[in-house]
């Protein structure tokens, strides 16, 4: 019979192993998707950011089976936390604004990068060099501009086709 700490550990080895071995997998068909152009390469980055979040937050509620935390405890545990993560959302709900914005410009792809885009009516301009989940960066002349993703969804927008 083997030592039951010992056993954790190889099961948590394994686990580790094959976890690693399906992001390995994943990615590599990004990559591949991305190599025929199919996928952009800040959508690519995307994806394989969201797929981390997920495989590590699956890990991690295997990993806490396998080492013999009750499962009650983890989802009390986890209803209070998500709990207080919604009272925190409430409280900077413009931070959240701008998270559902950058996943809706992600979805809708209204410009990409390279395009230059302007504010109707305003003087914010410039070239699109970068789409994350909070900003969208331009570049007017010297200077960039981060500009937050709501605003994309609040304004008319004059998009120029990249030169």
């Amino acid at each position: 019979m083997m030592d039951p700490i010992l056993q954790k550990l190889l099961s948590s080895l394994v686990l580790l192993l094959v976890l690693g071995g399906v992001h390995f997998a994943l990615m590599r068909g990004i990559r591949k998707s991305m190599a025929r152009e199919s996928l952009r390469r800040h959508r690519a980055v995307f994806v394989g950011k969201v797929l981390r979040v997920v495989l590590l937050g699956t890990g991690g509620l295997l990993l806490i089976g396998i080492w013999g935390f009750s499962m009650e405890t983890i989802w009390i545990f986890m209803s209070g936390l998500l709990g207080l993560i919604a009272i925190g959302f409430v409280a900077v709900w413009s931070l959240l604004s701008n998270i559902v914005a950058g996943v809706l410009l992600f979805f809708t792809n209204p410009f990409r990068i390279g395009e230059r885009v302007s504010f109707v009516g305003e003087e914010m301009t410039g070239e699109v060099e970068d789409i994350t989940l909070m900003f969208v960066t331009l570049r007017d002349g010297e200077d960039l501009l981060r500009v937050p993703n709501n605003l994309f969804f609040q304004r008319a927008l004059r998009i120029r086709a990249a030169a």
